[in-house]
Order: C-alpha cells, then structure tokens, then sequence
C-alpha cells in the first residue's frame, strides 16, 4: 500500500489479474553461475559467435536502494516455438478433472527449450553482486520479475487475453499477474526451491509461494507469499493490489512438478531487518522502490533534523519577542529550519508523484 506523505509546516517568528483462461529433473543452478556479462543495447539484432541471431533487451530493476540492469537476448526461433505452443486446457472426460488447473499451469513450465535463458537470466544476476549466497539471489530474481517486467494493464482489461509461456512474457517486458508468477515460478523451480503457485479464484488473483521454516508461512501455508505484479517484499501480503482488487479467502495452492526442495532460510533473517526499517523508516518503506527508498530515508532524516532545531530555538527562548543581543542567532536559527522544512516539502511532493497511483 503507497503512503502518502504530508507537508510539513514550521510557524516561528520569523517564517511566513488479471484474466485466467479456463479450460475448452530440476538441475542445481550455481553449476551454471560462470562466465562474464556482455554489454548489449535495448532490442537490437545482432549476431555474436556461438549465439544465434536474436533481440536484444535490458531490463532495469531495484533491489533495496539500487536500480540494476540487465541484457538479454532473446532467440527468435524458441520465441516463434513458444507463440505456437498451445494455450488451452483440453479434456475429453465428461467432467472437468479435479485437478485441471495443476494440469494447465504445469503445461507452461515443462517445456525444456527456455532452460538455457532461463539459466542466463539466473547467472547474470549472480554477478550483478559479488560472493551472493542462493538465498540472496533468490531476493535479485524476485526483484527481476517484481520491477523488470511491468504490469500489462491492456491484458488485465482484455477478457480474452491468454496466459504466455515464461520466455513470452519476459520478452514483451510485461504480464499480468499469472504470466509474471508463472515467470517467477519457472525461474525459482530451476534454482532448486521448492515453489507452488498460489491462486485466488475469487479475486482473479495469482501469486507464488516459496517453501520457508516453520511459523514463517503466509495464509495457513508453508508458504512465504511472493506478489509478483510490484515490489513487495518476499512473505508480505500487499494491503493493495493492482486493479483495487481484494483478497479474502485463503489461496489454492498448484503443486509444480519441476518443483526443488530447498526451503528459503533467509526469510528469518530478512523479517528482522525488516522490523528494524519499518520502526525507523514506516512500513511503506519495506516494498519501495530505489527512489522511494532514498526519498523516504532523506525525509526521514530531515524531518529529524528539524525537530532538532526546533528544540534549540525552544532552548535559546526564540518565540514571542527576543532582546537584541539574541536576534541574528534566533534569526539565523530559524532560517536553517526554514531551508530544511523547504526541501523536505520538495521531497514530498517528489515521493507522492513517484507513487501516485
């Protein structure tokens, strides 16, 4: 949920889902985290040695107070393969099978032919920081789906928008929240966590979970809720979704069959970091954006500051009438705080036109 931020005043005396069609070995990824990170322009075609001819796209993204970017390129031919790939869920029993959705959702994460990107993808984020552990490049791939690739609000609105395969999805940059948690899932179950899809029938709503310890589980599940349609921190449930949707029933969950097993410890350590952002800098800081972020600790820090020179003017007996000898420190006191109150009011407007939504 976006907090909005107010102006702050000073008065001394010397200043004036997204739409759901219905029906008609996981391999250790760090064996692959190697090699360097080629430089590559924003769709581009080009042809490099040992790489096909194909797209090229960066990717820009935040993780905590740091945008990061990332080059991909993109092979027409599995693109091509993925556009003609079927989309439908088909049955020929009398009944629609119980389990239906496992069945269709699995159909878009089986198919091999995206597992070479996939592992790009996952080593280019490996090297995006030094000496990362698998649970801290768990928080970068998130974050890659989170930010890199936008809500597609035309697919929210189209009723008869399908679901896109992973490799679909990253290459238009864009998904609604069942392509960008299919993408999320497809990336994770290659890292070896054990990961489910979570869906929301009512609310049109799907997110993924991540296996955690014990009592770090959201809604009744072994699950760290993971939102994927912005940033939002992994085991947080969004107050606010996209399209105003609400979420008021516990999620079904998808079993997925390339599944791993590792559960993500990190989450114990990560909630008290937590804690301790949230009590200095307000919850809405913990899914911020870069920006945000900064403009948050800056305010934050300002704000501080203010209420510091507030107090001396207090001491130094400023208010009401002054003697003489008193006057240029008073004077000079107030106009610090003036400046300050003036930039902290730059920055909220800054913060409230950055999330303004």
């Amino acid at each position: 949920m976006n907090k909005k931020f107010y102006y702050l005043l000073i008065l001394g005396v010397l200043i004036g889902c997204d739409n759901i069609e219905l029906p008609i070995e996981t391999k250790d990824a760090v064996g692959f985290l190697d090699g360097g990170n080629p430089s590559i322009k924003e769709e581009t075609l080009l042809e490099k040695e040992g790489i096909a001819k194909g797209i090229q796209k960066t990717f820009s993204f935040d993780v905590g107070k740091k945008t990061h970017n990332l080059d991909l390129i993109f092979d027409e031919s599995v693109l091509a393969f993925y556009q003609k790939a079927p989309k439908s869920y088909s049955y020929t029993t009398p009944q629609l099978p119980d389990n239906w959705e496992e069945v269709y959702y699995n159909m878009f994460l089986k198919n091999e032919k995206d597992k070479a990107f996939m592992v790009e993808i996952i080593r280019k984020l490996y090297n995006l920081k030094s000496n990362m552990t698998r649970d801290e490049m768990v928080t970068f791939v998130v974050a890659f789906v989170q930010g890199g690739l936008e809500y597609d609000w035309e697919g929210f609105y189209d009723v008869n928008d399908k679901l896109n395969y992973p490799y679909e999805t990253i290459f238009a940059k864009k998904g609604v929240c069942s392509d960008k948690s299919l993408t999320l899932s497809r990336l994770l179950t290659i890292m070896g966590y054990e990961t489910v899809l979570l869906t929301f029938p009512k609310a049109n709503h799907m997110a993924v979970g991540i296996r955690v310890p014990e009592g770090f589980g959201n809604m009744g599940t072994p699950y760290a809720y993971i939102e994927t349609t912005n940033y939002s921190a992994i085991g947080r449930v969004p107050e606010k979704f996209v399209g105003d949707i609400k979420i008021e029933e516990n999620p079904i969950i998808i079993q997925l069959e390339n599944s791993g097993k590792r559960i993500f410890e990190k989450i114990k350590t990560n909630k008290i970091e937590e804690k301790k952002l949230a009590k200095k800098y307000g919850a809405a800081y913990i899914n911020a954006s870069a920006a945000s972020k900064s403009l948050i600790e800056s305010m934050t820090n300002l704000k501080t500051t203010v209420d510091s020179l507030k107090k001396e003017l207090e001491i130094l007996g400023c208010e009401g009438s002054v003697s003489e000898e008193k006057y240029d420190t008073c004077e000079n006191l107030q106009e610090k705080i003036n400046k300050k109150v003036n930039r902290y009011n730059q920055e909220v407007e800054a913060y409230n036109a950055l999330n303004d939504n």
